[in-house]
């Protein structure tokens, strides 16, 4: 493994481009976090803690994402 890869930051690109723009921005508003964080979760950032299980909770109950099923 490369020294460099362990800095390396995916880029999810911007939300504000996104068809559910304005879905990402009702769900942070009500959620109090950025829209760019609920469209980077939407788009497979790791989930870090409970605030963004809500997210991606809100996510699944808007239609925007789907749960995977356990193997």
């Amino acid at each position: 493994m490369k020294f460099t890869t362990l800095f390396k930051r995916n880029s999810f690109g911007d939300y504000r481009k996104s068809q559910h723009k304005e879905m990402y921005e009702q769900i942070a508003e009500k959620h109090n976090c950025a829209p760019q964080h609920v469209y980077e979760i939407a788009h497979g950032k790791k989930i870090r803690g409970f605030d963004d299980r809500l997210l991606r909770e809100a996510l699944v109950n808007a239609g925007i994402m789907q749960l995977k099923p356990l193997p």
